[in-house]
């Protein structure tokens, strides 16, 4: 949580950034988000994920709050847990007065690994942004995009992509 007072703005050369910052390691997640899909699915946070290169394999579903996202997000799988993409991180901002965004908030997830002597992993879930204040202005951006799927250049064994994150503003 970053409570800024009374207003808050980020400039249109400006960039808050948090890419793959989420979690990571051995298929982690946060607490909450139970992965159903295994193996090279991607990580879920926003969204459902699509399976991974085993066709046993489904992907994830989608956990964590939609009206008050405060979450990291999901590493994406690999089989034999080693590393998918991670996910992305998660900012909170709150102001009494305005928040203005003229630059870039970003908190995407990592790409999915290219293990080709293996099989590849999949993509990172996006993060999470969510923004209270009684004015919201500005011509920036806010993106908590999925990481893509790992892939070899065989086009065989693909992991899947990571699941967007989540956005919210509230007053």
């Amino acid at each position: 949580l970053v409570d800024v007072g009374s207003t808050f703005t980020l400039a249109a050369a400006a960039a808050l950034k948090g890419d793959a910052t989420g979690w990571t390691g051995g298929n982690k997640r946060e607490p909450g988000c139970v992965t159903i899909g295994g193996y090279s699915s991607g990580g879920a946070y926003g969204g459902y994920t699509p399976r991974g290169w085993n066709s046993n394999d489904i992907g994830s579903a989608p956990c964590g709050s939609y009206r008050q996202p405060n979450q990291c997000g999901n590493q994406g799988n690999h089989w034999n847990n080693d590393h998918g993409g991670n996910g992305g991180a998660a900012v909170h901002i709150k102001a009494s007065a305005t928040v203005t965004v003229d630059g870039l908030i970003q908190m995407n997830g990592g790409n999915g690994r290219h293990y080709c002597n293996s099989y590849a992993s999949g993509g990172g879930s996006g993060g999470s942004i969510w923004i209270e204040a009684p004015t919201v202005a500005g011509l920036g951006a806010l993106k908590t995009n999925g990481g893509t799927p790992g892939q070899c250049s065989s086009g065989q064994y693909q992991g899947g992509g990571g699941s967007g994150g989540r956005i919210a503003g509230h007053r």
